[in-house]
């Protein structure tokens, strides 16, 4: 059909009826030529322009019918191992990592190497030093200048921000120390003004540093049915509400009475807790337990990896008791020899994952509530430790 402008209307009805037939003998050419009814796959595009091959669907739609079915039992798949219930093999190994990481500013490569080295490592949570009550009370920064935690605010910050944009699905501690024998006051663990001291922080680790969660670290609670220690846990629980993450560093039973294991003399007598007072602190709403299985005294490193299947076996059986969710996780030593307390050759990776692995074989079915273990830490982890912990942890 033309597009030209039309001519003006004639005055004569013969050209008009010429121009009407010739309307219908090209009508009467294309219906003779095409169907009545424009096929799916007819062509729309302009005269001259690419042409499709005409495409049988006889073939096709077996084929179209097959992807579909495999995308259908794929997502199937996926649907059911969400509601499974079924976790993932790899237990939920964490670090601690030191000022040297949240005091300092780092390249975004250099962040991405660490990140690189966890997700490597199987290293989900991370334990991230903020800072210590220091013996006046105040929170610590960097020694060698005022040592108060705002010289250092901005670089934790920054940290965090950094860490969770590089490794948005590990779980970031920030780890709060109380040494309780330091200062004029001598034994502290008992003074309400350092509770609320202690309370308070927490609560700004998470409201305004940013981190998932509190590691609280309270050094040394080496007696047995300490209420203090307990006192000051409610009240950090309190602090940051049911909601926030709250992890616990717990110490060994260093000289355990039911054990058939040597027991140092530098150690006094009630270094251990009984299991009615772990089982009070695992009551206490924490997320997390972390047991600091090192620093034994030990001299060997069969007494050494024995006194470490005590610690993972009697922890694993006091959770399945109390029928809770807390994670328990188990400190593995990797830090340079520090005596009388801590001989490297005796308490490293490599005997310390030995330790573990016996107590989970004599957990039985309570092994269950191990989470993993928690390397200290990364300041002193080398290629070499981390390919002793590949190879004596991670290697099935």
């Amino acid at each position: 059909m033309s597009l030209e402008r039309p001519p003006e209307r004639a005055t004569h009805t013969s050209k008009a009826r010429e121009r009407i037939q010739k309307r219908k003998t090209r009508t009467q050419q294309v219906t003779a030529v095409s169907p009545s009814r424009r096929p799916r796959n007819a062509q729309l595009a302009p005269k001259g322009a690419l042409r499709l091959p005409k495409v049988d669907m006889k073939y096709i739609r077996p084929l179209l019918f097959g992807v579909a079915a495999f995308l259908f039992m794929g997502m199937l798949i996926v649907v059911v191992g969400l509601f499974s219930g079924t976790e993932t093999v790899t237990p939920q190994n964490a670090i601690w990592i030191g000022s040297d990481w949240t005091y300092r500013q780092h390249s975004d490569d250099e962040m991405n190497g660490l990140v690189n080295r966890l997700r490597d490592a199987k290293i989900g949570t991370v334990y991230a030093r903020v800072s210590e009550l220091n013996f006046d009370g105040t929170w610590t920064g960097i020694p060698s200048q005022r040592n108060r935690f705002d010289e250092v605010e901005s670089d934790v910050k920054n940290f965090v921000t950094q860490f969770k944009a590089a490794y948005p699905e590990a779980t970031l501690y920030g780890s709060v120390h109380f040494r309780v024998d330091i200062g004029p006051d001598g034994y502290r663990l008992n003074k309400e003004a350092y509770r609320v001291t202690v309370a308070d922080f927490s609560r700004q680790v998470v409201d305004n540093l940013g981190f998932d969660g509190v590691m609280l670290v309270v050094e040394p609670v080496v007696g047995n049915n300490n209420t203090d220690f307990l006192d000051l846990v409610r009240r950090v629980r309190s602090a940051i509400g049911e909601d926030v993450l709250l992890a616990l560093a717990v110490p060994p039973d260093w000289s355990p009475e039911d054990a058939d294991i040597p027991k140092p003399f530098e150690l006094p007598t009630g270094t251990a807790w009984d299991t009615d007072y772990k089982k009070r602190v695992a009551l206490l709403r924490a997320d997390q337990l972390v047991v600091l299985a090192y620093n034994s005294y030990l001299k060997t490193a069969s007494d050494y990896q024995n006194w470490m299947a005590y610690q993972v076996q009697t922890y694993a059986t006091v959770i399945q008791e109390l029928g809770i969710d807390t994670q328990i996780l188990v400190g593995l030593p990797a830090y340079q020899t520090a005596l009388p307390a801590h001989d490297a050759r005796v308490e490293n990776i490599e005997t310390g994952a030995n330790g573990v692995k016996m107590g989970l074989a004599r957990a039985g079915d309570a092994a269950s509530v191990i989470s993993g273990v928690a390397l200290y830490a990364l300041w002193d982890m080398t290629d070499i430790e981390w390919e002793l912990y590949k190879q004596h942890w991670l290697t099935p």
